[in-house]
């Protein structure tokens, strides 16, 4: 750990999803063993919002473990995502997008990607103006113009991953079609939409229902993930309150899927 970084004095709160393979307290002491094994230029604290940060850009071998964890993946009966340094010759009828994952969510390889990934072909109309929220990589935005939509926003909060989906966007040549952008939250309305994609956690689809149910166009779905059965009572609820319908449920393992619509 860092020698500015008093660890007696030092308040972390970490969010976000882990296996339940093990207890969290065990899997918590070995994240936090993990970090202070790493070599300072990786790790960064700032003292007045209390941020500790861990870029394992700078931990010497990381793209070698990253080029050997993300390999190519098949996503239903067409979609195949290759990372730029493997070379995939398409096959008849194959949708193919090259995905350099840096360092953000998004690879194809979690199954709330799958889960939203499969559903679009069955939801996704030709001719679609289509909303991804929490874009991450951009994969999901990709597959939708490539499945017919004709116009894509592409919204995340964080700004490497909207730098990580321009630069998927290009390098796959939709530009054309599909907009990146930043926001810090859903502060005000969103455009109008005939698909709205949101694979986000639980809290943020409940959050932002109203502006999803205001969005959609009479007739247009939602493709949501990020959740497991014990948030479906809330994000029910919270689509209801939105005026959505649900169509359909999937589940991945533990993870989850809803599609719902507006009625027309």
């Amino acid at each position: 750990m860092p020698p500015e970084i008093d660890a007696e004095k030092l308040r972390i709160s970490v969010r976000g999803y882990v296996p339940v393979d093990e207890p969290l307290t065990v899997r918590m002491e070995r994240i936090m063993a993990e970090i202070a094994s790493l070599p300072d230029e990786a790790v960064s604290y700032d003292p007045d919002a209390h941020v500790l940060t861990v870029d394992y850009t700078r931990v010497p071998g990381w793209e070698e473990r990253l080029r050997e964890r993300v390999q190519v993946v098949r996503i239903g009966e067409r979609i195949v995502i290759t990372p730029p340094w493997e070379h995939y010759a398409p096959q008849q009828d194959e949708i193919v997008l090259v995905i350099d994952p840096g360092h953000t969510f998004g690879s194809g390889l979690h199954e709330t990607t799958r889960l939203c990934a499969e559903a679009l072909p069955r939801w996704l109309h030709p001719g679609d103006r289509a909303i991804d929220l929490g874009t991450g990589t951009g994969i999901l935005a990709m597959m939708a113009v490539k499945l017919g939509a004709c116009r894509v926003t592409a919204i995340d909060l964080l700004p490497e991953a909207v730098e990580a989906a321009r630069d998927n966007v290009a390098r796959n040549g939709l530009e054309s079609a599909i907009t990146v952008r930043q926001t810090e939250g859903l502060t005000t309305e969103l455009e109008p939409a005939d698909l709205i994609i949101a694979n986000i956690v639980p809290e943020a689809i409940c959050r932002y229902a109203p502006f999803i149910g205001a969005a959609l166009s009479p007739g247009g779905r939602l493709i949501t993930s990020g959740f497991k059965a014990i948030h479906l009572p809330e994000l029910t609820a919270a689509l209801q309150s939105a005026g959505l319908t649900q169509y359909e449920e999937r589940n991945d393992g533990s993870w989850l899927a809803i599609i719902a619509g507006k009625p027309e």
